[in-house]
């Protein structure tokens, strides 16, 4: 059996922690296809629920940025 390990610190803004749960989902939908390669057919259902996750975790982490940087600049 194959084990997927992330390692990472412990946050404490909220941002970081968003920040860091969207790149362990990438990671990890990255490393299966390392693992497994061809294991789910692209273009199947699973393959494109895939897909769609990793490109979420994307655009959260892109909007997370955004509003860390609105955040630092309403605080000064």
């Amino acid at each position: 059996m194959r084990v997927i390990q992330v390692s990472r610190t412990r946050a404490e803004d909220p941002h970081e922690v968003i920040q860091q749960e969207a790149e362990t989902i990438r990671y990890f939908i990255e490393q299966l296809d390392v693992l497994f390669p061809n294991a789910v057919p692209e273009g199947s259902a699973a393959w494109s629920a895939l897909n769609a996750i990793h490109t979420a975790s994307t655009r959260i982490t892109e909007a997370n940025e955004r509003t860390r940087n609105v955040s630092q600049k309403a605080l000064g």
